[in-house]
């Protein structure tokens, strides 16, 4: 086996001489530059000596402006201090250290960096530096915690109609004498929680199945849409939610549509218009079908409503809005659920809201025959 190494060696195209190998080798730095991670030495606890590319990127200056010069001269007191203290139990110990530190970029914007500070001894000058290699882990710190958000969120989500199924269930069990009338309303109440539940889960298992990248299926047929509209407007009536819903749905013709996803839809804004408004208040639904043989679903709460920069960010997976955290706990779902499914059936979705003054919900789907759907809104 090592023959054969040793052939290859002296049949290959590339001599292994060592004058052709220092021909051939690239300094240091420029392979340093070459990287996306962020690379310095420090040549004390406060004092930069080489800096690669990307640090000088991050801190937006050349590198001949940096090295050589304080951490003071471009990081705020409290930011140097905080980097400083672990640069001194490097060259105190001689130790390999881990830290995270905050850091503002040359945009001004805080960065976490996970940065891994290694002491290297130079035997010729008996003088030690550090080396620091940094990784920006901003996002992935943002997503843990809105990961940990989301769990406790769809834990206490989860929790709640539980309880409520539980509790109810066990006092008709425990209670053989119930009239027939108290029964029927403890069953109701059973059920309408467990529809509660049946939307979360869906909520919850209709994003995992996008995010993994598999179509939701999609199986249309004739539905009614002011049916449909008015079946899930009674759920929530029979809920006793503490809202007044006035409706006005229009005739229209059956429309092509998906009706458990189309369910979904309704049922994930009238929950939104309930969750985000105050009890005794109106959640109006209107419905009608347009001369562009569209038909146009609204929605709309008087509640917390939300900024305009909020509203860029509603259809996003797990967003929730500052005053709708602090309102109620939810998942941050819907809103994407209601786009992606409307946007299966080749519709439009978008909304209006003010802050303070509420929120509706626009939903247009397409009718198929426009001239049908004008003489049913006639």
């Amino acid at each position: 086996m090592c023959d054969d190494f040793n052939q290859s060696r002296s049949t290959s195209k590339y001599p292994a001489d060592s004058g052709h190998l220092k021909k051939t080798q690239l300094p240091p730095h420029v392979l340093l530059d070459c990287i996306q991670t962020q690379i310095w030495f420090l040549t004390d606890e406060v004092h930069y000596g080489f800096v690669n590319k990307a640090h000088s990127r991050f801190i937006g200056l050349e590198k001949s402006r940096i090295e050589g010069r304080s951490l003071y001269n471009f990081f705020s007191p409290e930011e140097a201090e905080t980097c400083i203290k672990s640069n001194r139990v490097v060259f105190e110990n001689q130790s390999f250290v881990i830290s995270e530190e905050w850091m503002k970029d040359r945009t001004g914007q805080n960065r976490l960096l996970k940065i891994c500070k290694t002491p290297v001894h130079d035997p010729e000058t008996g003088k030690t530096c550090v080396v620091c290699s940094a990784e920006d882990i901003t996002e992935q710190r943002q997503l843990d915690e809105m990961r940990g958000e989301f769990l406790s969120t769809a834990a206490h989500e989860l929790r709640s109609p539980l309880t409520s199924i539980m509790g109810f269930a066990e006092l008709v069990m425990a209670r053989p004498d119930l009239s027939g009338e108290k029964r029927n309303r403890y069953n109701a109440h059973i059920l309408a929680q467990s529809k509660i539940l049946e939307s979360i889960i869906a909520n919850y298992l209709n994003v995992s199945q996008i995010e993994s990248g598999r179509d939701l299926p999609f199986n249309p047929g004739p539905v009614c849409i002011k049916t449909l509209i008015t079946e899930v407007v009674q759920q929530f009536t029979d809920q006793k939610t503490d809202r007044e819903f006035v409706c006005s749905i229009g005739n229209a013709p059956e429309l092509q549509l998906d009706r458990v996803k189309m369910i979904q839809v309704m049922y994930n804004l009238l929950s939104n218009a309930v969750k985000y408004s105050k009890q005794g208040s109106r959640v109006m639904v209107h419905g009608q079908c347009q001369k562009s043989g569209q038909y146009h679903i609204t929605v709309s709460d008087n509640g917390c409503g939300m900024t305009k920069q909020e509203q860029e960010h509603v259809f996003n997976k797990y967003f929730r809005g500052t005053r709708a955290r602090h309102q109620c706990k939810g998942l941050g779902l819907g809103m994407a659920v209601v786009k992606y499914m409307v946007d299966l059936h080749q519709g439009q979705t978008w909304l209006e809201s003010e802050p303070g003054k509420g929120t509706t919900v626009h939903v247009l789907l397409p009718c198929g025959n426009s001239s049908s759907c004008f003489l049913s809104s006639a």
